[in-house]
């Protein structure tokens, strides 16, 4: 089968899955990214992209807007939460970018979203698209949607989270472990 006639279904279009539908479509590929929820919208906080990160999405045509929306943190500093002593100071900015061979950003979350989202054509992002059963037969793949739709492709990629409906076709046994690790953000 050519790769122009392969049809590639991204389930989820967060951060994950925009950003592999823009790749999958920077190699010619067709496309479609199903969405459960019923506008494209990113919620949380700040998000700290590694060059190991903004490499690839400079690579995928996203350096410009990263550049126009995202801060390049010169210096990272650990204090006490006590009394403000420095603890730690690590030197980042342009030491990291040559270190590493890319520029380490700091930007929220729904800048980067935005950023991917429209790097993909809204009549390839399909919304109100909640995944509830995933078929593999000699076809391709069946996609069952809440709705009582469905769709069908060559090949599925899963970003549909945490929680996610693909992981639990493929991998029924496996679940989600809680590791008692937790990050907590505040504003001062």
């Amino acid at each position: 089968m050519s790769p122009d006639r392969i049809r590639i279904a991204v389930v989820g279009a967060g951060i994950g899955g925009l950003t592999a539908a823009i790749a999958l479509r920077g190699a010619g590929l067709h496309v479609d990214v199903y969405e459960q929820a019923p506008v494209l919208t990113e919620v949380g906080a700040g998000i700290h992209l590694a060059p190991n990160g903004s490499r690839l999405l400079h690579r995928l045509g996203l350096g410009e807007s990263l550049r126009a929306h995202a801060v390049r943190p010169e210096e990272l500093e650990v204090r006490a939460w006590d009394t403000g002593a420095v603890l730690a100071r690590q030197p980042m900015g342009a030491a990291w970018e040559t270190r590493f061979a890319g520029p380490h950003y700091t930007l929220h979350r729904a800048d980067l979203h935005r950023l991917l989202a429209e790097r993909v054509p809204a009549s390839a992002v399909h919304l109100r698209h909640r995944v509830v059963a995933v078929t593999e037969d000699t076809d391709g793949v069946r996609i069952d949607f809440a709705d009582g739709t469905h769709a069908r492709a060559d090949v599925l990629v899963a970003a549909d989270g945490v929680h996610s409906v693909v992981r639990r076709t493929l991998a029924p046994a496996e679940r989600p472990v809680l590791t008692g690790s937790a990050a907590i953000r505040a504003v001062v």
